[in-house]
């Protein structure tokens, strides 16, 4: 988007000429770099029946530096009317007297050039630029190769450039001989040929040419980098009879009770070769390739290639009894391109005055950004656009093309005469194509692996991240699907044809006392649009719920307890109710008297409870109801261990008898707890048959706390 400079009078300002009025100038770019070269457009008109010759010139403003070019003002016929000319300071242009004299009104150009910019800021600026009459601000950047602080010279690279002068069509090519920091050594024998191509390229002949340009000190340039102090070397230099190689040896540098205040002496020399070629073609292929050797003494030789381009302004001028148009491609939709194609625009112009007859027209390819501009129409020219619709590529879908005048009213068909106002100007025309991605979906579901029934909140879901590389036609691109736990189907956003997919699942969100484990993807890459990419991917997870243990000791005392034989063993079981935890965890552990087991596998966050199958009798001995130290049940703690230790006390002395709490009726001889034993039912046998019931009570019972120990630290997920 150009960058416009509004004139500072209410009118538009005169150039220094013959009644030629400035209406405008821009910079193309919307920024301005200091130290860059930038392009601007000058726009232009002439009073009615202007007189000859014409001819006018915009002087310069201080920081602008015009680069020396010259080039045509093309007419409406495609034939030159006059000219431009850009020097350092100004620029001066002239219309052909032919060409006023058969257009005397509405006459009106516009022209493009270049110029160097230098304002040497460190920081940004609003700058005004004089043009005298126009004036304006405009924000310049400080050039980014400055140095803060001075920066050391580094010695010369191998390298090649060229620059093209419009003005001659010649080339100015430089080779830059490789060289230390301090310069190369004195008395080293250089050779440097130049290999162009004579086909391309002639030889200026004459004094200086080439030329070989040598330093032995430096100074600090407007950039503040240390930059060498060429000069023409003027003696010591042979030059080959064709012009091509050039010899010569190195000296030692300066010596700096010579130099200037500013400047600093190197210890050896640094050289740059010159040779100033004729472009045959006189600049019609526009980029130039150039190839050299350089040969330093004790090295080995080097071949170096450069490149130059011509780059030129240029201008075009209308009258008001004709018209012309200009078509500006422009390309829109989702679809990119590396290489955009060109468009085939056809046109028609016939004269209604003579039956329609075709006057002019023909065909153009148009890539986008760029332009056709007819030749000059005569009034009441009926012009006709078409355009031929595009085809693929694959992936690509392309819309009916769309003329649009600058009002955005359609323009296929354009009438020249004073009555639309088209005469004596451009019209502009813009012509818009839609180039749409062919696009495609795919479908992800979430499988959930639960074997622990843990309860997942309602509203748990996982994300299933996808991502693809750039296509010949689309920008790389990434996104998430949110797959619910139950499993409900979920379908992306449309997705371009061809886009080759990477698909992963990142971690899903933690739930406390549990961790998930991604089981896999049923596919982890596929390209969508492809026949086997409609499948729905299924993102298979199982969450199980985080464990730790419980310990168990059993003890034994009492005056009976050297009764037991030491080889038996008690059993427990132990149960984690359903819940939060998941489904319910019950088991039965066995231990003996004096030892401790570990039970592993019990969820975290659960609540355990332990208890104690009652135990075999033993003969003369009566067992007390077993005593949890810290209760039957404990909360399971990640990365701890719960204890629990059991005492069971087994006295020759049977336990006190408890009576009943509610009336009953004594069994009949021969019946009740003690008949199947065949003893008799004395008092001890009853007060035995008594702890009997109290044994399977107690036995049967539920027990209280338990002590904890710690263990590894568990992280839950």
């Amino acid at each position: 988007m150009a960058a416009t400079f509004i004139p500072a009078l209410a009118s538009p300002a005169s150039a220094a000429g013959t009644g030629v009025t400035i209406d405008r100038i821009s910079f193309v770019e919307d920024e301005i770099v200091d130290g860059t070269v930038q392009e601007l457009t000058v726009d232009w008109s002439l009073p009615d029946n202007a007189e000859t010759p014409v001819s006018f010139s915009i002087p310069l403003p201080e920081g602008l530096t015009g680069q020396g070019d010259r080039f045509g003002l093309t007419g409406p016929d495609g034939q030159v009317a006059g000219e431009c000319v850009v020097t350092a300071a100004e620029v001066v242009c002239s219309v052909d007297d032919a060409f006023i004299e058969a257009n005397p009104s509405g006459v009106h150009g516009s022209f493009t050039f270049r110029a160097e910019v230098w304002l040497d800021i460190t920081e940004n600026t609003e700058h005004i630029f004089d043009f005298g009459e126009i004036t304006a601000t405009f924000p310049v950047t400080p050039n980014p190769g400055r140095c803060e602080e001075t920066c050391e010279y580094e010695g010369e690279s191998l390298w090649k450039g060229g620059w093209y002068n419009n003005q001659d069509d010649t080339i100015t090519w430089q080779i830059g001989v490789p060289a230390p920091k301090e310069g190369l050594a004195a008395g080293l024998d250089i050779e440097v040929v130049e290999q162009f191509d004579a086909d391309i390229f002639a030889l200026v002949t004459g004094p200086g040419n080439p030329r070989v340009r040598e330093a032995t000190s430096v100074s600090v340039d407007r950039l503040n980098r240390e930059t060498p102090n060429w000069n023409t070397k003027s003696s010591g230099v042979t030059v080959s009879a064709d012009g091509r190689t050039v010899n010569w040896t190195s000296v030692p540098g300066a010596d700096p009770a010579t130099l200037p205040e500013g400047s600093r002496a190197l210890s050896g020399s640094v050289y740059l070769v010159e040779w100033t070629l004729k472009v045959k073609d006189l600049g019609k292929a526009k980029d130039y390739t150039n190839t050299a050797t350089v040969t330093v003494e004790g090295t080995e030789t080097t071949s170096v290639t450069g490149e130059a381009s011509r780059r030129s302004g240029s201008g075009w001028i209308v009258g008001a009894n004709f018209g012309r148009f200009r078509v500006v491609k422009e390309l829109t939709g989702d679809a990119s391109f590396a290489t955009p194609p060109s468009f085939e625009v056809r046109w028609s112009a016939t004269d209604p005055e003579a039956g329609n007859a075709v006057v002019d027209g023909g065909t153009a390819l148009i890539a986008p950004g760029q332009d056709f501009v007819s030749p000059e129409l005569f009034r009441g020219t009926v012009v006709t656009l078409e355009e031929v619709l595009p085809v693929g590529p694959a992936g690509v879908t392309w819309a009916k093309p769309v003329f649009l005048d600058a009002a955005g009213n359609p323009a296929d068909r354009i009438v020249f005469d004073a009555a639309n106002g088209n005469l004596g100007t451009m019209t502009q025309i813009r012509l818009v194509n839609e180039a749409s991605l062919d696009r495609d979906t795919f479908s992800a579901q979430k499988i959930v692996q639960n074997p622990d029934g843990l309860p997942l909140p309602a509203d748990t879901t996982f994300d299933l991240n996808y991502r693809y590389p750039a296509g010949d036609h689309f920008p790389a691109g990434s996104g998430t699907l949110r797959l619910p736990a139950d499993g409900t189907e979920v379908t992306s956003e449309p997705l371009p044809i061809g886009a080759q997919l990477t698909l992963e699942e990142p971690a899903p969100a933690a739930i406390p006392g549990a961790t998930w484990t991604l089981i896999g993807l049923s596919r982890t890459e596929l390209t969508i649009g492809d026949p086997d990419a409609t499948a729905t991917i299924e993102v298979t997870n199982e969450i199980r719920r985080d464990t730790a243990a419980f310990s168990l000791t059993k003890q034994l005392r009492g005056d009976a307890a050297e009764l037991v034989d030491p080889e038996q063993s008690y059993a427990f079981e132990y149960r984690v109710p359903a819940g939060a935890t998941g489904n319910a965890v019950e088991g039965t552990v066995s231990v003996r008297a004096g030892e401790t087991v570990t039970v592993d596998g019990i969820p975290v966050g659960g609540t355990v409870t332990l208890r104690e199958v009652t135990p075999e009798p033993i003969t003369g001995g009566f067992w007390a109801a077993p005593v949890f130290e810290s209760g039957d049940s404990a909360t399971i703690i990640a990365g701890e261990t719960a204890e629990f230790t059991v005492w069971n006390e087994l006295s020759t002395t049977p336990p006190p008898v408890t009576p009943p709490t509610t009336p009953g009726t004594p069994p009949p001889p021969g019946t009740g707890p003690l008949a199947e034993t065949g003893a008799p039912a004395t008092g001890a046998a009853l007060a035995a048959g008594v702890l009997g019931v109290a044994l399977t009570l107690g036995g049967a019972s539920w027990l209280l706390a338990a002590r904890r120990r710690a263990r590894a630290s568990v992280t839950l997920g």
